[in-house]
């Protein structure tokens, strides 16, 4: 899977992904997210629509790589 975001000076994150599985149920996904940076975390919301936030902090960044670690799982982000 491919995920890719864009964020906006709006506090807007755009997240599309592709499923490169044959068995997938969803080859191709996208939604926009809100999102803020608080005390050096990332918050973004979970789902749209919904109140529920999850919390972000960078690991690793390494040249134009990040890892990012948020409640049950790990980015690994390449800027573009």
């Amino acid at each position: 899977m491919e995920t890719n975001w864009l964020f906006k000076a709006d506090g807007s994150l755009t997240s599309s992904s592709i499923d490169f599985d044959p068995n997938a149920r969803v080859k191709n996904f996208a939604a926009t997210l809100k999102y803020r940076v608080e005390e050096g975390k990332l918050i973004k919301q979970v789902a749209p629509g919904r109140s529920t936030e999850d919390s972000c902090v960078a690991v690793e960044m390494n040249g134009s790589d990040l890892l990012l670690k948020c409640r049950f799982r790990y980015y690994s982000l390449t800027k573009k």
